[in-house]
């Protein structure tokens, strides 16, 4: 940002405006001296919520925000009154922003001045300190930042010229993600000076503390604003020209500068700045006091001592996820650590307590929190953190309390089954805890693409949490080099939502190394990762926590999701099993009809005579005995009577086969006729045997199927049932989850089951395809139905 050459206007225009403005104002009488007088400075306030684009031709919409105490209307009063034209020696000055105590900001103001030696109207909008949070704050930044245009993003701070506090390191630290962000094109430092901090050469001094380009910082004092000349300091001339020039640079720069929209981005970070709580007012103890205290009460590792390097347990307190109780801390910030096996979440740990404790590269000792308690040979595939341990950690160099939760590492040797240990853990530690301030997400620095175990890794890891756990997520890369990490790019492409403002990069590679093993590279690695780890808790410290109670309503909601998920895999296998049943049904129903219609060969040709029924309307004699009509046009009816029918003699038929009695016969209105019919039969007996064995087998194979088709019905009815639940249950999910099931973890089941087959491990393959088959249901959910599913193979559905 190149400053643009301007002359300042000469004192006859700057009377002729001062001249104006003072007609225009009012005095403000309590607030006159002898030899000055105050004036209210006569612009257009505006609010917010009242506010309508204002069509001035090319007016300068300017933020102000700062720190509570950082002077912050002081400098907008110094810019109104070298606006009006005003000199050191003039006997007044203006006010805009008239706060007796400048921390009474308490909404958002908008000053419209036009009209001024500026060459051009400005719109200041003077905002409320950071820290003040309240909903009625944070809706007016809302409102605020939905103005079309900004020029300027001006950030007041007070730097003393010996520290720098943590609030002030927290917004340094924001600024520079903005600049990271391409705002540095709108974005200022304005620094304001008390009498004693003023250094002789500020650009200097401040170089070494604010790593921003110097045409973006601006350094004002402002002692002796409001000073008469004989309450002025010795300096008062050097400190006027000191802020005039400044203000005149300002000014020359803002000229030329185009305007920007304020993206999403940039509204989370300068939103976060307001939520940052002032720095506390505690009472710090020397850094070598707290670091002797706790070498005072802490245990030598004999067996991990060095030459020259003593190893101690760092003495904070460990707790299990079962013996847990929640600490009476007021002032507490809780951390979850996750990664991948073999990143160096321990070993980072360890740098954490370290910084804590207040030690120094060359001090004699490390403190260690994370102890290696079985020997793995060095085998970075095996995670050395077994379960989730909690340790408490208080009365450090942070000003705050601790509580970090160090989980194992996912993707190691072990299996699958070993990640779904971790995974219940997980579920418990968030169902004891009631909130969370940084989920951490530790992953190497120098891996610049994601395998398929790093990409189900970090599913795996986000299923856990709800939505608002989001901004409080951390990626912490080790072996960093001191540029972006090259994970940063890869995760950019995958689901992880990090922000650019929450990552940190260690490097902790000589952190237990013999001092006499040291390289040239030490101190820098050393003072790279002590800067990282400050600003990390820096950042954690002003963080706000979020609340887990979506978190647990994701996990019972997994949980659900996970038994309909198991119950549709055992309701799919038995319907695939039915599926096989039938297709084994058919071919035996084929198989027992080809076997029926092939025997019909054996069968021949026989003739027989046979009765044939004829109804008829006349009187017949007809014999039960033998079913024959003995005579066809009888005239007695009545059955009683049938001894008297021409077919009798003596009581007995002559005409029946078989000679019945008389009392055998009755009347029937049908005749029975003799045909002869043609049929075929078996030659042999064996042949009809068998016949009727299949005959009777094609029967029972044809119930099968009728069952079979039945039951095929029900199964499909159940999956679908199960089916509208899982689909419910994802959409839930989407609404509530940070994180939903993705085509990585398919693939990378998929991937190890193949693998596992290929080496003959197949009880191993099974398994792991059991599990792609359930990441594969969720991820189908949608367009599966229990009939797409079963029509595919089984190794198609897996």
């Amino acid at each position: 940002m190149a400053e643009v050459e301007h002359s300042k206007p000469d004192r006859t225009l700057e009377k002729s405006i001062l001249k104006t403005w003072k007609g225009k104002s009012t005095k403000i009488l309590n607030q006159c001296s002898n030899k000055l007088d105050m004036y209210t400075f006569p612009a257009e306030k505006i609010s917010v919520s009242h506010y309508q684009k204002v069509t001035k031709e090319n007016l300068k919409n300017i933020i102000m925000m700062g720190e509570t105490g950082s002077g912050k209307s002081t400098l907008i009063n110094a810019f109104i009154n070298y606006a009006a034209g005003i000199e050191m020696e003039d006997p007044l000055r203006f006010k805009l922003v008239n706060h007796e105590n400048e921390s009474l900001t308490r909404e958002i103001s908008g000053y419209l001045i036009e009209d001024t030696f500026l060459e051009y109207p400005i719109m200041i909008w003077d905002t409320p300190e950071f820290g003040d949070g309240d909903e009625k704050i944070k809706q007016q930044i809302d409102d605020l930042f939905n103005i079309d245009e900004f020029h300027a993003i001006c950030f007041v701070i007070n730097p003393s010229v010996d520290r720098l506090t943590d609030t002030q390191k927290i917004i340094i630290d924001s600024i520079q993600q903005l600049f990271k962000r391409k705002a540095e094109m709108n974005t200022y430092v304005l620094a304001r000076f008390g009498d004693e901090d003023c250094p002789k050469d500020i650009s200097q001094s401040m170089k070494s503390k604010f790593p921003f380009d110097e045409n973006c910082f601006f350094a004002f004092n402002n002692a002796d604003l409001f000073k008469s000349k004989s309450e002025r300091s010795s300096a008062a001339k050097q400190y006027w020209d000191i802020t005039i020039n400044s203000i005149i640079r300002f000014h020359n720069t803002l000229a030329h500068q185009l305007p920007f929209r304020i993206t999403t981005e940039t509204r989370k970070a300068i939103v976060k700045l307001f939520r940052i709580t002032p720095d506390r007012n505690i009472i710090e103890k020397p850094k070598r006091t707290i670091f002797d205290e706790f070498v005072n009460k802490s245990t030598k590792i004999v067996k991990e001592c060095i030459r020259g390097l003593d190893i101690y347990a760092f003495p904070a307190k460990k707790t299990s996820i079962s013996e847990y109780k929640q600490s009476s801390s007021k002032n507490l910030r809780k951390i979850i650590i996750m990664g991948e096996t073999g990143t160096g979440k321990s070993t980072l740990l360890n740098a954490f307590v370290n910084y804590a404790a207040g030690v120094e590269m060359d001090d004699p000792l490390r403190f260690k929190l994370v102890i290696d308690e079985v020997d793995s040979a060095g085998d970075q595939s095996i995670s050395q953190t077994t379960d989730i341990s909690g340790y408490l950690i208080e009365d450090t160099l942070l000003g705050y309390d601790i509580q970090i939760w160090d989980t194992p590492g996912f993707g190691n040797t072990q299996g699958i089954e070993r990640d779904e240990m971790i995974k219940e853990q997980i579920n418990e530690l968030l169902k004891i805890e009631d909130e969370c301030h940084a989920v951490c997400f530790v992953v190497k620095d120098n891996v610049n693409r994601l395998t398929d175990i790093q990409k189900y890794i970090i599913d795996r890891v986000l299923l856990f949490f709800g939505k608002e756990a989001k901004e409080n997520i951390y990626l912490l890369a080790t072996f960093g080099d001191g540029n972006r990490p090259e994970m940063l790019s890869a995760l950019e492409k995958s689901n992880f939502p990090f922000d650019e403002n929450r990552w940190f990069a260690f490097n902790n590679k000589d952190l237990f190394k013999n001092p006499s093993q040291r390289t040239e590279c030490t101190k820098m690695y050393w003072e790279y990762t002590i800067d990282s780890i400050g600003k990390f808790f820096r950042d954690v410290d002003h963080q706000h926590a979020f609340s887990l109670t979506t978190t647990k309503a994701v996990i019972g909601d997994r949980e659900k999701l996970k038994m309909n998920i198991n119950a549709i895999t055992s309701e799919l296998d038995e319907a695939l099993e039915i599926k096989k049943n039938s297709k084994e049904n058919l071919m035996k129903l084929k198989a027992v009809k080809s076997k029926v219609e092939n025997m019909e060969q054996f069968k021949k040709k026989v003739t027989a005579h046979t009765k044939v029924p004829v109804p008829t309307k006349n009187i017949t004699t007809f014999c039960r005995k033998c079913t024959h009509t003995c005579h066809e046009n009888c005239s007695i009816p009545n059955n009683s009577d049938k001894a008297g029918c021409w077919a009798m003699t003596d009581g007995y038929c002559r005409i029946c086969p078989k000679g019945c009695k008389w009392d055998w016969h009755s009347n029937e209105p049908i005749i029975y006729k003799d045909e002869i019919v043609e049929s075929e039969e078996f030659v042999k007996d064996d042949d009809k045997q068998l016949f009727d064995d299949a005959t009777k087998e094609l029967s029972i194979c044809d119930k099968e199927r009728v069952e079979l088709e039945r039951e095929t019905a029900k199964a499909q009815e159940n999956i679908n049932k199960l089916l509208r639940q899982i689909k419910d249950q994802i959409q839930s999910l989407k609404n509530t989850a940070i994180q939903n099931y993705s085509l990585d973890m398919y693939k990378y089941f998929t991937t190890i089951s193949e693998a596992e087959a290929k080496r003959g491990n197949q009880q191993k393959a099974i398994q792991y395809e059991k599990i792609a088959k359930q990441e594969q249901i969720q991820l189908q959910s949608e367009s599966l139905t229990a009939e797409s599913m079963m029509e595919l193979a089984p190794s198609k559905i897996l």
